[in-house]
């Protein structure tokens, strides 16, 4: 058999059994086996330094600017004008916070740069249940999935710590969003599995017409 195509008419000559793809033989990872948490921890630690670094650059920035363009103003009033922004540093790394997750949820379809570093993905979870659905997060499941970041963020990491303790390690992200995370292998093998689970096997009928004319 090639390319799922089977020439009747050499099984027939050499008397052999129609060999089909029995996809029984090949079983997807199962949901409830997946033992990631604490990739997602280390996962999320490498996505929060990503973050903290990112929001230096910019805080980093904002003080050469009032250094640069507010140079006429005497060394002290510049330190002051940077060192009592709390607010607006604060929003900057809320902004930065949120930014961060999102851009990496919706444009690099469900990883952020810590969870690729540790081969994990945020899928769906209707994905899990339903062959028809894609497990691509869309606009409004990666923003209700930084929402729910955000979320943990404002809980001092009290609802991280649930996420490790529910029963099927979801936490406020997943809930938010419906979604949940996933390893890479599991995706994969389950892709595959999707992929080979409706094959169909077709029968090379025009080999018979050519057999049946060489015979006449």
């Amino acid at each position: 058999m090639e390319n799922n195509i089977i020439n009747l008419v050499d099984v027939i000559a050499q008397k052999k059994e129609v060999q089909t793809f029995q996809n029984e033989h090949v079983a997807p990872l199962k949901i409830e086996d997946e033992k990631i948490s604490q990739r997602r921890i280390y996962s999320f630690i490498v996505d929060f330094t990503s973050i903290l670094l990112i929001n230096t650059c910019i805080q980093t920035a904002y003080a050469v600017s009032i250094n640069e363009f507010l140079y006429s103003v005497n060394l002290q009033a510049r330190m002051d004008l940077f060192s009592q922004s709390l607010p607006f540093q604060v929003g900057v790394f809320l902004l930065t916070y949120c930014a961060y997750f999102f851009y990496s949820l919706y444009v690099m379809d469900g990883q952020t740069f810590g969870k690729k570093v540790f081969k994990l993905h945020a899928v769906k979870d209707s994905y899990i249940f339903n062959e028809s659905e894609s497990e691509t997060l869309s606009l409004t499941d990666s923003f209700r999935r930084t929402m729910g970041y955000l979320g943990c963020y404002l809980s001092f990491g009290s609802f991280f710590v649930f996420s490790m303790m529910s029963e099927d390690k979801r936490g406020l992200p997943d809930y938010f969003s419906s979604s949940r995370t996933v390893s890479e292998e599991w995706l994969v093998s389950n892709k595959f599995y999707r992929s080979i689970d409706p094959e169909q096997v077709q029968i090379d009928v025009d080999s018979l017409s050519m057999a049946q004319n060489s015979v006449a």
